[in-house]
């Protein structure tokens, strides 16, 4: 056998080779598609609510003075989710987070900020497997009340509102039985009603974060809120 006729054989050999894996490597696509497809449709790992107690630590952005001119401290957070139908929730929030001014020629004559809010969001949790859960959410209805504290005095104080929006990500894995812990990334924006002088108002419009976050969150129950709904009726 010549040389020539060795390689067309290897050739011949390469490309059934190349052709096989990439049948099986899309045979095995489509497996891991069809079992997480089953997974989230059949409502295997399906819960009813979530309890989460949350620590992060928000950064101001400088694209405003108070931005410019504080450092978040780290905050809490507490919350319930109900799932309405399958996967898909809704959630209401209230926590606090401090403000330490590091700058006050941006901010006034203040030497903290606390700022207690509450919000309502809608999202959804992808349960990637029994141990790991990937969740995305917003919050569009929420608010925001700033009591700043004034320099030189213990009980002056300034209160200022605002309105906000929040987008979240988190990723959860169950430690044991309900108990989860999880990590988590959101991004919020106050919209304020603080008046000021009309020359810096722009300043002081618009108060954006990035909150980075750690927690537990507790599962209850298996069954969606529609479904338990229907079910009941059905036995009635």
């Amino acid at each position: 056998m010549n040389l020539i006729s060795v390689i067309k054989i290897y050739s011949v050999f390469i490309c059934f080779a190349i052709v096989t894996s990439g049948v099986m490597a899309q045979n095995t696509n489509e497996v891991l598609e069809d079992k997480v497809k089953d997974t989230i449709t059949s409502g295997k790992y399906q819960k009813s609510l979530i309890f989460s107690v949350e620590v992060f630590k928000p950064y101001t952005t400088e694209n405003s003075f108070i931005g410019r001119g504080t450092e978040a401290k780290t905050s809490f957070n507490l919350g319930v989710q109900m799932f309405i139908y399958k996967n898909f929730f809704i959630g209401g929030f209230t926590g606090a987070s401090y403000l330490q001014v590091k700058d006050s020629q941006f901010t006034g004559n203040y030497r903290r900020s606390t700022v207690a809010h509450s919000y309502f969001n809608f999202g959804y949790e992808l349960p990637i497997n029994e141990d790991l859960r990937l969740g995305a959410s917003v919050a569009l209805i929420g608010s925001a009340r700033y009591k700043n504290k004034v320099n030189n005095s213990g009980s002056v104080r300034q209160i200022d509102n605002a309105k906000l929006n929040k987008y979240g990500v988190y990723l959860s894995y169950k430690v044991d039985g309900a108990l989860s812990i999880f990590a988590g990334y959101s991004y919020r924006v106050d919209k304020t009603k603080i008046n000021t002088a009309p020359e810096i108002q722009d300043n002081f419009n618009t108060i954006n974060y990035h909150n980075f976050s750690i927690g537990i969150k507790i599962y209850g129950g298996n069954r969606d809120t529609i479904t338990a709904i229907s079910e009941t009726y059905k036995h009635d």
